[in-house]
């Protein structure tokens, strides 16, 4: 999934907000503190085994049809006389 930056850039801009600014410095070590959350958030996120809701949405509904499909499998074979052993899935 594509990182979206965007929430990247809202979370750094409320840290550095958090911080205090007027001190000598202080802008240096604001610059220093976005800049390794920036990368740290960006390592983490690229990290994580994460889909767009579109594609978790098209993954669902996949998984719907072929539900659908195994249902009526198993009704033609009940249908036809044949069973299928119990599962132990849940």
């Amino acid at each position: 999934m594509p990182i979206n930056h965007r929430y990247i850039e809202d979370f750094i801009g409320r840290v550095q907000n958090s911080l205090p600014g007027g001190l000598g410095g202080a802008e240096e070590f604001r610059e220093s503190v976005r800049d390794n959350i920036k990368e740290a958030l960006a390592g983490l996120l690229a990290k994580m085994d994460l889909v767009t809701r579109e594609e978790f949405e098209v993954q669902a509904e996949l998984l719907d049809r072929a539900y659908t499909r195994l249902e009526k499998l198993e009704s033609l074979l009940s249908e036809s006389g044949h069973t299928l052993p119990e599962s132990n899935d849940s």
